[in-house]
């Protein structure tokens, strides 16, 4: 009886064993724990940078006399001064910010399909924390409209000045001049007489003689003042 209670007690404590050891060998559930440290971590997008940038140009054209046109891009505060009897209009102006590069922004002038001339060395400018300016002379043809269109180019350089990254035609608005008028008269007349103006007045003389009005004028001198006649 003892030893069947002892082998009983053994049995027991057996299984108590196997069942315990079990448990703690089965597989464990999976760590969905995500990994400490900034590994997995996008980086935070750069601020853009943010100017106001305007056109201005004249309300009214005409056609053969030049006409400035001009785009600029400034901080708050720092507009350029107006242009006289220009229209200005004004809208917010957004690219991309690249802290460790220098940006430079270029502006060509887009005109009814035709690129108007421009300096050279004024197209790309570094981006100023006040203002950069771009200025055309327009000449209308035709007294037609005028549709002025600015193509911005910007690009992104080292320290040394070479180009990093280059986005073209971040603008996109065009701007109308509705009234372009044709020569005035005294512009007409200028034109067409040219060099012969001295040899139609001399011709309007010489008729005037021979119809005989300068005649009676010097007869009214001689007797207003009882000289003869030369």
């Amino acid at each position: 009886m003892r030893r069947s209670m002892i082998l009983l007690l053994m049995l027991t404590g057996l299984w108590l064993l196997t069942a315990c050891g079990g448990e703690s060998t089965g597989s464990a559930p999976p760590d969905n724990t995500p990994p400490s440290g900034d590994a997995g971590d996008s980086p935070e997008p750069a601020e853009p940078i943010v100017r106001q940038a305007e056109c201005a140009f004249p309300a009214q054209m005409q056609v053969g006399r030049p006409a400035t046109v001009r785009f600029s891009v400034f901080t708050a505060g720092n507009r350029p001064n107006p242009l006289p009897s220009a229209v200005a209009e004004t809208e917010a102006f957004q690219i991309p910010e690249r802290p460790d590069l220098q940006t430079w922004v270029a502006v060509s002038l887009d005109v009814n399909g035709q690129l108007a001339s421009q300096e050279t060395d004024r197209q790309f400018q570094r981006l100023s924390e006040r203002s950069n300016v771009w200025v055309w002379q327009i000449t209308p043809s035709t007294a037609a409209p005028l549709v002025l269109q600015p193509i911005v180019d910007v690009e992104y350089r080292d320290a040394e000045g070479q180009v990093i990254e280059r986005q073209a035609n971040v603008w996109t608005q065009t701007y109308t001049v509705d009234e372009v008028v044709g020569p005035g008269y005294v512009s007409m007349a200028a034109s067409w007489l040219g060099d012969s103006v001295s040899e139609l007045i001399s011709g309007m003389i010489g008729s005037l003689i021979m119809a005989g009005v300068v005649n009676p004028a010097r007869n009214f001198f001689t007797k207003r003042f009882g000289k003869q006649p030369l």
